[in-house]
């Protein structure tokens, strides 16, 4: 089958075909570069913290945190907590108890290993592992692991414990 097209057809033809070409090459660059942007700016999986900067900060979070357990400023840890966290659970001044040991010694807290994993451009969740301890004496009490996401644009932090197998789960450095 052969049609016979005149030269003003064929360059018609042919000027439509470039355009679909070009707008298909747009469309396909488009999405690769969409992809990137997000790859780069979030990653899928939690890598080891080798940043002394970072690892400072996510250490003087919790810090802050074993401050108020140690004044046993409810307030101050459910200023702490993550919202979600504290949603989920119900918790509340009248029973934080149930899911924060308030103890008659001080305790401290050492991060032994800190994985972070990008959430989002301002938002970063480090899941860390780390020993408690008794102040003073370093006597070690247990392992705890809680996630801290920093806030860089408010510069503000939230905390939420988690269990071993959570940790391990994301964190894969144990």
């Amino acid at each position: 089958m052969h049609i016979n097209l005149s030269h003003e057809e064929k360059k018609v033809l042919i000027l439509w075909a470039l355009i679909g070409i070009l707008l298909l090459g747009l469309a396909i660059f488009l999405k690769i570069v969409n992809n990137r942007k997000s790859e780069s700016s979030r990653d899928q999986n939690y890598t080891i913290v080798t940043d002394y900067s970072r690892y400072y900060t996510v250490s003087n979070a919790l810090t802050k945190f074993y401050s108020f357990i140690n004044a046993k400023d409810y307030e101050g840890v459910l200023s702490i907590l993550g919202a979600k966290y504290l949603s989920e659970n119900n918790i509340n001044e009248q029973n934080i108890g149930d899911y924060i040991t308030f103890e008659d010694y001080n305790l401290t807290y050492r991060p032994q290993i800190i994985c972070q994993k990008v959430i989002d451009q301002n938002n970063i969740s480090y899941y860390v592992g780390g020993n408690e301890s008794k102040m003073n004496s370093g006597l070690l009490l247990e392992d705890k692991y809680y996630e801290v996401i920093l806030n860089s644009e408010k510069f503000i932090f939230s905390i939420v414990p988690l269990d071993e197998e959570e940790y391990v789960g994301e964190c894969h450095a144990s």
